[in-house]
């Protein structure tokens, strides 16, 4: 299970491994709630703003995909060329975004993302 606390302090959210939902848990406690059906495994990253996330891999690619909390809608930046493996993260600017990548396993590379929006 991965965790990670809410930029306001106020959530804890969190995912399994593998496929798998987004769910989060108010701090203080109480019920759990999901928040995005898919996600693959560690790969989002939440901010202030909304939830940045890569699908599960599907005929050997996955979509980063951004979740916006004001609109409760998401949108695909990014197709990747290969299938995704562990770890996402964004840069402080929020203009650069690195993943990894199996290209040719057990092989796995970093990949950056720039200029999206």
């Amino acid at each position: 299970m991965f965790a990670e606390e809410s930029p306001d302090g106020k959530w804890l959210y969190y995912s399994g491994g593998g496929p798998t939902s987004l769910r989060r848990v108010p701090v203080g406690g109480g019920a759990s709630t999901e928040v995005l059906p898919q996600v693959a495994s560690r790969n989002w990253v939440v901010l202030d703003t909304g939830i940045w996330f890569l699908t599960p891999n599907s005929q050997g690619s996955s979509l980063l995909q951004f979740y916006d909390f004001a609109s409760k809608a998401t949108r695909t930046v990014y197709r990747t060329s290969r299938p995704v493996y562990a770890g996402l993260t964004l840069s402080p600017d929020r203009r650069r975004i690195l993943f990894t990548q199996v290209d040719r396993p057990p092989s796995r590379n970093l990949m950056l993302v720039e200029n999206f929006r």
